[in-house]
């Protein structure tokens, strides 16, 4: 399989260098494509919670209960934001194409470029 990896003309020592880089994900020109949805993850975790709660054999009353999921709550959102914050700050994202003229993609992603622009497509692997 072939795929593309598309440049600004300013970037054509990228292509002649034969260097990509992996962009933070909080740099992309989307903050939406590196907030995942958290909700499952939260469910998740919960559920995880409760269960080994459940599985400790203790008994707790109804106040300790309550306290409990506050808790697990409070806590379950602050490891997803954790995860979310490392994972856009320290994770790197390889934008690449299959299409090899692309010019919806690389008109958003250079600063809306006309089509005539002379961007340069890599071929990265076959």
């Amino acid at each position: 399989m072939i795929v593309y990896k598309y440049l600004h003309p300013d970037r054509i020592d990228v292509l002649a260098g034969g260097l990509i880089r992996f962009t933070q994900a909080a740099a992309l020109n989307d903050p939406f494509e590196s907030t995942p949805t958290w909700e499952p993850l939260f469910k998740s975790l919960i559920e995880h919670q409760k269960q080994f709660l459940a599985g400790s054999g203790e008994e707790f009353s109804w106040l300790d209960s309550m306290v409990a999921r506050v808790r697990m709550n409070k806590n379950a959102r602050r490891v997803i934001q954790d995860i979310i914050e490392d994972t856009r700050n320290n994770k790197g994202v390889l934008s690449l194409s299959l299409n090899r003229s692309d010019l919806l993609a690389t008109g958003q992603k250079f600063d809306n470029l006309p089509p005539d622009s002379n961007i340069k497509a890599l071929e990265v692997g076959h």
